[in-house]
Parts: structure tokens; sequence; C-alpha cells
């Protein structure tokens, strides 16, 4: 099962997703991090990951945001799979947005939380 995650601070969550993966999913799960939008040019291939993580803050490196990623993602390539990882309350800007469907990862992460987003996911 492939994961893709925008994440700056890979460092911060890595040791995360890979307990999650090792201890409730047999290192089934593989992971690709971007640190930065425009490091990701597969768009075409985005179907082939079951869910991508998207940090709302991403470095000032980046060229989009955490939400830009997320519109593009939706209104470019229909792609819904998408779970905002984030330390802050952003519930209300994510229904400003009309992007309340999805899920929402807070950090720091909790592993069972992490394990029952990924399963949620599993078999879409």
């Amino acid at each position: 099962m492939k994961i893709l995650i925008f994440e700056n601070e890979v460092q911060g969550v890595k040791g995360s997703f890979d307990d999650v993966n090792f201890l409730d999913f047999n290192e089934e799960l593989s992971f690709e991090y971007y640190e930065k939008s425009q490091t990701f040019t597969k768009f075409e291939s985005l179907n082939d990951y079951a869910v991508a993580f998207v940090d709302i803050d991403l470095s000032t490196n980046s060229e989009k945001d955490g939400y830009a990623i997320i519109d593009d993602f939706i209104n470019n390539y229909n792609y819904k799979r998408i779970v905002v990882m984030t330390g802050h309350d952003v519930k209300e800007k994510l229904k400003l947005k009309k992007i309340d469907f999805l899920k929402i990862l807070g950090k720091p992460i909790f592993l069972d939380e992490l394990e029952l987003l990924i399963r949620s996911y599993k078999n879409t």
C-alpha cells in the first residue's frame, strides 16, 4: 500500500509512520515523503496512492502550502483520499474552503489514530 506524505519536517512524523507500519501493518506500507510541493511531479499516478497525508503548514521553500496542494489534487485530479495533518484547529478553515469532508490527523501524532486512518483507506 503506497502512501504519499507532504511534510516539511519529515523527521517529526517519519517515526510515527514507521512505527505503525512495523507494529500494525507487517511493514506492508511504503511511504513517499515530499518536503516541498514542487518536488512532487507524479500527478498522473495519484491514484496509485491509497491516501495522501498533507501538512497544512509547509516550508516557505514550498511553492504551495497544504491548502493549495489539496485544492490542486481535488479540483485538477479529482483525488480526494486526503488526510490533513496539523497541530492547529483547522475545522472552520476547512469548512470555509468547502473541504471539511477531509479527515484530520492531529500533531503530535498518536499511533492508534494514525493506524485507524490508514486502515480506513486500505481497500479504497
